[in-house]
């Protein structure tokens, strides 16, 4: 293996750690750790919020007073380096119960993780990430004609079928969901993808030893 693989797979291992991180930390309420996964300007774009880091730190405290309990799968990425920048395509399963109300349901929704990072300081960052939602489905946790019955009336009309359950929760625990959201195999998630293979191209900051 030559220098410039050995240095690459340390950046590829390097990032998906960061990932990973990300998604533990947010469930854990590791919340200074959370905040270091990003640059100090970078900004997150997903359902219930468009914005700074530091105000989705915020807010992801204030949803976890929420008797709604969330949890991210992170899965293997798909990252490509180019000197201090780097995409990565991550898969995750976003995972929710709620027991408030009879009967207890369950949401999982499949969606790609779009980030765009850098390195900062000589450590991987994240300084943009989107959600790119797939699909989404809820269920019961018990067997209950009482969940098939109340379905009958779950009005998630106004929300793209990629994550129209996400939506709907999300509504009912006090959070709405932001316009603009990227689906996969959608024109405008293509441009993101466009945007972010032009941003990788551009000539990258040489990292001094």
């Amino acid at each position: 293996m030559t220098h410039k693989n050995q240095a690459n797979a340390q950046d590829i291992s390097e990032i998906s750690q960061l990932l990973l991180n990300w998604g533990f930390f947010r469930d854990h309420k590791m919340w200074d750790e959370l905040r270091s996964t990003f640059v100090d300007d970078g900004i997150i774009h997903l359902t219930w919020y468009v914005g700074s880091i530091q105000g989705f730190v915020e807010g992801s405290k204030a949803m976890s007073k929420s008797p709604v309990k969330t949890m991210h799968v992170m899965k293997p990425s798909i990252v490509d380096v180019n000197g201090d920048r780097a995409i990565a395509i991550t898969p995750a399963s976003i995972m929710a119960r709620a027991e408030v109300a009879s009967p207890g349901l369950d949401l999982t929704s499949e969606a790609l993780f779009y980030d765009f990072i850098v390195k900062d300081n000589g450590i991987w960052k994240i300084s943009r990430r989107y959600c790119i939602y797939q699909k989404d489905r809820l269920d019961s946790i018990e067997p209950s004609l009482v969940f098939w019955f109340k379905s009958l009336w779950m009005d998630t009309s106004q929300f793209d079928p990629a994550y129209k359950y996400l939506g709907f929760m999300l509504g009912k625990s006090g959070f709405a969901v932001q316009p603009g959201q990227y689906v996969d195999n959608t024109e405008p998630t293509r441009q993101l993808y466009a945007e972010g293979k032009s941003w990788l191209a551009e000539t990258p900051t040489l990292q001094l030893a």
